[in-house]
């Protein structure tokens, strides 16, 4: 049988090394910013697009990679017999999932097509263990059965400086969000189950950053810790702080400290850091 292939999409936090080593196919989501499109990943960069979202009048689009582009790649692979597993960001996040599985029902080829429930760095958790095993032979019963147990064990909290973004993208309601903005409220959220659970609010930054320091204790304590990501926009040294921490306590674990996508970005607003773990 031949090697199984691994596609993901670029919500998704990789490293350029990890994609080229383990032969992972990227499709790259489709963004807007004030009328102007640009093909995450190709055309604009994380860095650009936060720079973009910072001075665009009205808050950015993304939307999922055209049908097209996911029957092509899906149709490359089939015309080699190659099965393929294509895991994509949480559907309450985006349509991506949604036209994947459309595709897969177009494409000639054996394609399997798995809801992450998570995105970022999360996601390529799920995604890295895929290919690793992709790469030894494993069947897709295995690495099926492996990509649950790592969405399992995986943990994603989110902090939100700013509700600004939050409030334009109708995550929540503009009563709220006036009122919040007044007490300068700062929220903090886990993704659970496809949902955003708040599990802090706090009137400044120092609380994020309490929260967070007892998050990183807690989670450094844990002893199968495989490897923690930390995404952020626009805050580098803030993130830094914290993966300087994780390296200290546990320098065992894999750390990746990068600017996020523009799906979190765009909902998360200016200064977001989260941090995941599996």
């Amino acid at each position: 049988m031949s090697k199984i292939q691994i596609v993901t999409d670029s919500s998704v936090r990789l490293t350029n090394d990890e994609i080229k080593k383990y032969e992972i196919e990227v499709v790259p989501l489709r963004i807007d910013v004030d009328g102007h499109n640009y093909i995450d990943g190709i055309e604009i960069s994380p860095e650009e697009f936060v720079n973009k979202m910072k001075k665009s009048k009205n808050l950015p689009k993304t939307s999922q990679p055209p049908l097209g582009d996911f029957v092509g790649i899906y149709s490359k692979y089939a015309s080699q017999n190659r099965p393929v597993i294509s895991i994509h960001m949480a559907a309450s996040l985006s349509g991506t999932v949604n036209v994947a599985r459309e595709a897969a029902q177009i494409s000639h080829g054996e394609v399997t097509v798995i809801d992450s429930d998570f995105t970022d760095r999360a996601q390529s958790f799920q995604v890295l263990k895929a290919a690793k095993m992709a790469q030894k032979g494993a069947t897709k019963d295995e690495i099926l059965k492996a990509i649950e147990q790592v969405k399992k064990e995986t943990g994603l909290y989110l902090a939100f400086p700013t509700l600004t973004n939050l409030i334009k993208g109708g995550r929540i309601s503009r009563v709220t969000g006036m009122m919040s903005t007044l007490i300068r409220l700062k929220l903090i959220v886990k993704l659970e189950n496809q949902q955003l659970i708040p599990v802090k609010k706090t009137r400044g930054m120092k609380g994020i950053e309490q929260y967070f320091n007892d998050l990183v204790d807690r989670i450094t304590k844990i002893p199968n810790l495989h490897s923690v990501g930390l995404s952020y926009v626009d805050n580098y040294e803030f993130g830094k702080k914290f993966e300087d921490k994780i390296r200290r306590v546990r320098p065992d674990v894999s750390t990746l400290l990068s600017e996020t996508g523009p799906v979190i970005a765009t909902h998360a607003g200016d200064k977001a850091l989260a941090i995941i773990y599996y």
